[in-house]
């Protein structure tokens, strides 16, 4: 039998924005008059913070006064708001842009210790172009020192694990090292980052880089198909698999059945891709059934404007 968790796995290492720039926060939920306050009275941290709560505004007035306060924040000697100027002179973001000197800010605050900054560089050396040669060994060392570091928590923290994992087992600026790829998923998963945790039941399912545990997997292909995770459906497609062939316990067609129609419904092509295989096995009355299950669940566990 063809294992199909191999089509489950997440091999693509999406790009992040940069760090000073990804908060889509509305900024009157974090633009708060303590904050202000703090900012206003010379605190470089409140800086920092204000001018990143604005940066998530749509309006151009707002995203021109995050600028000055990154600005207040580096000249305090913030690394972090140094990072966030560089990011707006870089991306011309309240105001003219300047990429020359955006480039040199954003390494000296990489240089100097931020987070930010060092995610953002690795970006730009995996993508290669601009001011950056493609690099991947440079892009894995920076990755690594962030997460080495504790700077960045909980499933950001992971997300950042689980990229590492994806280098080492793709063999992505460094050589393919299976056992290294799962110390990072397992790290990754355990701080929560959804596509660490889909990856870790993946690997364990195939016994790609640890020893394979179909029970394990199982799991953690329910954490996240059950777990309030955002891609919840990747979790359902991988459960339903699992209980179709009876992998990690017993079979239950029922539930494989719901479950793989509730990540169709959620948009999953390769649910429908395995909903296709196995539907000449179900009876016209199991197919009612199964689909009449996927619509209660949804009724139950999703919101309105969630239900397709």
């Amino acid at each position: 039998m063809i294992r199909a968790h191999l089509l489950l796995f997440p091999f693509a290492l999406a790009l992040s924005p940069p760090v000073a720039a990804e908060s889509k926060t509305a900024s009157s939920d974090c633009d708060t008059p303590e904050l202000r306050a703090a900012a206003e009275g010379g605190d470089r941290n409140s800086q920092n913070d204000l001018g990143r709560c604005l940066m998530g505004a749509e309006d151009e007035a707002k995203r021109a006064e995050a600028r000055r306060w990154y600005k207040l924040g580096m000249e305090a000697g913030d690394v972090e708001a140094k990072n966030g100027y560089a990011v707006t002179l870089l991306q011309g973001i309240g105001g003219p842009e300047d990429a020359e000197s955006g480039q040199k800010l954003m390494e000296e605050a990489a240089t100097e210790g931020s987070y930010g900054a060092k995610l953002t560089l690795a970006d730009h050396y995996l993508q290669g172009g601009g001011f950056y040669d493609k690099d991947e060994a440079k892009a894995l060392a920076l990755l690594v020192e962030v997460a080495d570091s504790g700077a960045v928590k909980g499933a950001s923290q992971g997300w950042i694990e689980w990229r590492i994992g994806m280098m080492h087992l793709n063999g992505t600026g460094t050589a393919i090292n299976r056992g290294k790829a799962w110390h990072w998923v397992v790290r990754g998963s355990e701080n929560g980052a959804e596509q660490a945790m889909i990856s870790r039941a993946v690997m364990l399912a195939t016994g790609e880089g640890t020893t394979e545990d179909d029970v394990a997997a199982r799991e953690w292909y329910s954490k996240v198909a059950f777990g309030g995770q955002s891609n919840w459906s990747r979790g359902m497609r991988g459960l339903g698999w699992m209980l179709w062939n009876g992998e990690g316990g017993q079979v239950d067609r029922r539930k494989a059945c719901t479950y793989l129609n509730l990540a169709y419904r959620a948009g999953d092509d390769k649910a429908e891709n395995i909903l296709d295989q196995i539907s000449p096995q179900l009876s016209d009355e199991e197919k009612e059934t199964c689909s009449s299950d996927a619509q209660t669940w949804i009724d139950e566990n999703l919101p309105k404007n969630q239900q397709g």
